[in-house]
């Protein structure tokens, strides 16, 4: 459906770059790191949240 090669990302990061300026968009940026982030830590919760509740009934 929606077929973005490198040189749409590119252009569209250009262009935001004009619009916005360079301040504005490291808010995003910041945004989306803090996101990933937490979106790689999720699974390790799930493991240790789960093996805390298997120690406590088998306890």
């Amino acid at each position: 459906m929606f077929d973005l090669g490198i040189r749409e990302l590119i252009v569209s990061f250009i262009v935001a770059f004009v619009v916005f300026g360079s301040k504005r968009l490291s808010e995003p940026g910041r945004t989306v790191g803090i996101g990933l982030a937490e979106l790689k830590r999720t699974p390790q919760d799930v493991k240790v949240q789960f093996n805390l509740a298997g120690q406590w009934q088998a306890g």
